[in-house]
């Protein structure tokens, strides 16, 4: 015998759909995640290459000035460079400050597309479970039915057997 149509079969498959699109979103929110991060790295690797760039031009200012070969225009145009280096490094920072809020907001975005998934995921197991025992009691009455059904045609041969003799 086979078995009937499970009734809420597109209520399953629409769950189904629905988890597989939350695990795609957070498939998606980890990736924008892991970019902004990538460009907060590289935002923080810049701000250090411009205060190492800052070190390196004040040894070469002293350095001159230890030598005695620096000249006031020098030792000016070293004073400008390096204000101009230092008002860079504040810029990175203000830069730095709205990317690590990017990240924080990635961060929840991920955290919400995990709870979502998570909801999916319990949804589409309880009506998964529901199918199964939906199938498991359709069988038992399948079961029952064609025992019954064998015990019929049992009693029939048996009572035709009888006759016979």
């Amino acid at each position: 015998m086979k078995l009937p149509q499970y009734r809420l079969e597109p209520v399953l498959e629409q769950r189904e759909k629905a988890k597989h699109e939350a695990e795609m979103a957070l498939a998606a929110a980890r990736e924008t995640l892991e970019e902004e991060i990538s460009k907060l790295k590289e935002l923080e690797a810049e701000k250090e290459k411009k205060l190492q760039q800052i070190e390196l031009t004040r040894r070469q200012r002293d350095q001159k000035a230890l030598e005695g070969t620096l000249t006031v225009e020098q030792s000016r145009q070293y004073k400008l460079y390096i204000q101009r280096l230092h008002n860079d490094a504040k810029e990175i920072d203000i830069v730095i400050y709205k990317q690590a809020r990017a990240v924080e907001r990635a961060e929840e975005n991920v955290a919400k597309a995990k709870d979502h998934l998570l909801q999916c995921a319990k949804e589409y197991e309880a009506m998964a479970k529901h199918k199964e025992r939906w199938l498991e009691e359709r069988k038992t009455e399948m079961d029952k039915k064609e025992q019954k059904l064998m015990e019929e045609i049992g009693m029939g041969q048996y009572f035709k057997r009888k006759r016979g003799n």
